[in-house]
């Protein structure tokens, strides 16, 4: 979200539902400051247009609303800095704004709207800072700076709402309002190893949910953030589905919807999904869980509620992966899902691993040459490999879904093994490197039971 939206979507929290009386509303202006020729832009929303010219200071304008409407005044002339000034219109209405200078973001506003008043009050509360935006506008200092200043602002205008006559969100800025305190007074991200933390949810019917109420009988949870319009969230929606009906009883999948409520409820792809399926309207809990704001975005939160690791998007053979990984000895496989570790033998004169990979038919994979195993604080290389050539274009060769879905009906599976030096001590855990390539990945945390 960029910094123009947040305050766009700000300033929609002090606004309240109103009647149309007529179809336009009128704005006059006048500063002795304004150079004959500066233009005046003016909008509702996003969109604006020139609407006059400024001429002996003075300019006027009419915009089309329906109702109680947002606006915006920008000027663009000598000595006007890069910003707007926010205006309530409503049918019928006349605003008048004056000032001495042109920092027209500053000027007296005269206006019949309560909410107009309110936003003034803001605007006042703001001064100082407002002053030294403009002027590093206009001085053209780097974002860098500018930044710095711009935050302080944010909080400045969330610290004031709780005093103004709207101490809540209106009915329907309730997301907006939880957004913006996010972004501005963000929680602690939380990274892998760190405990889980609850968070209010609402299914489809709009009833609260909390997250916690998904563990239960010592399952995983896998956390799905997801979104209407992603392409790898709803193409990996058949894989989930049959891996999830294989795995009730150790896993358990919660969908998490970032798109508003109303939007969800209505899409049919909401319908088809597997597990707890709720939203994050508040949106809260990503902004605790999700390191970026890509979907999909996974997150496997052990029975114990302890994160056991993160990931981000999807390709063919993740959640079959996956359930292999938890099938298995325990590791984190998170760095690529398609490689799972289904068997560790410790030997004295090797230790021998079993891997199994899914994906696309037609897509290969490599795995190393140099790949080795850490553990014991050293490193442990790779002696031998069977059903597989290492360094080369490897292609999967069992069906692994009778499914005739264009993605899962062409996913299959190839098992190999891959032998190392042996290790000095027996570790409990050990990593495996696929190699220090670019891309190359790692299965972390091995258990050897």
């Amino acid at each position: 979200m960029n910094k123009k939206t947040i305050i766009m979507m700000m300033l929609a929290l002090v606004t309240m539902a109103g009647q149309a009386q007529t179809k336009t509303a009128t704005v006059t202006g006048y500063s002795p400051a304004l150079k004959d020729g500066t233009l005046v832009l003016a909008g509702t929303g996003t969109i604006g247009n020139v609407v006059d010219t400024v001429q002996a200071g003075h300019f006027a304008f009419t915009l089309p609303v329906e109702e109680l409407t947002e606006s915006f005044l920008g000027l663009i002339g000598e000595g006007c800095p890069n910003f707007n000034l926010t205006l309530f219109l409503r049918p019928g209405v006349t605003v008048k704004v004056t000032g001495n200078d042109c920092f027209y973001p500053l000027w007296k506003v005269e206006s019949p709207l309560s909410e107009q008043q309110t936003e003034s009050r803001i605007t006042e509360h703001c001064r100082d800072l407002i002053t030294e935006l403009m002027q590093m506008d206009l001085a053209q200092k780097p974002w860098a700076e500018r930044e710095i200043v711009e935050m302080k602002w944010m909080k400045q205008r969330m610290d004031i709402l709780p005093s103004l006559i709207v101490a809540r969100a209106p009915k329907g800025f309730e997301e907006q309002l939880a957004e913006i305190h996010n972004y501005v007074y963000p929680p602690r991200l939380l990274q892998v190893g760190d405990e889980a933390v609850d968070a209010e949810l609402l299914d489809m019917q709009g009833q609260k949910h909390h997250l916690f109420e998904a563990f239960s009988n010592g399952k995983y949870v896998l956390l799905d953030f997801w979104g209407i319009g992603c392409g790898p969230c709803m193409m990996s929606e058949p894989e989930m589905r049959e891996v999830y009906e294989k795995m009730k009883d150790k896993l358990e999948i919660v969908a998490i919807n970032q798109n508003k409520l109303s939007e969800w409820q209505k899409h049919e792809f909401s319908k088809r999904i597997v597990g707890k399926n709720w939203n994050n309207a508040m949106k809260d809990i990503s902004s605790k869980y999700c390191d970026m704001g890509a979907i999909p975005y996974y997150v496997m939160i052990s029975p114990n509620k302890r994160i056991v690791w993160k990931a981000v998007g999807y390709q063919p053979g993740y959640f079959m992966g996956l359930a292999e990984a938890l099938n298995g000895p325990k590791q984190d496989n998170s760095s690529n899902l398609q490689f799972a570790i289904r068997k560790v033998e410790t030997k004295v004169d090797g230790t021998t691993i079993s891997f199994r990979y899914y994906g696309h038919k037609d897509y290969w994979f490599r795995i190393a040459k140099d790949s080795y195993l850490t553990a014991n604080g050293k490193k442990y290389k790779l002696t031998a490999a069977d059903g597989i050539k290492l360094d080369e274009d490897n292609y999967t060769q069992v069906k692994a879904s009778e499914s005739t879905n264009e993605f899962l009906g062409n996913t299959y599976y190839t098992d190999f093994t891959l032998t190392f030096e042996p290790f000095d001590t027996i570790p409990t855990t050990f990593d495996y490197k696929e190699g220090d390539g670019d891309g190359a990945f790692v299965i972390r945390d091995v258990s050897i039971e």
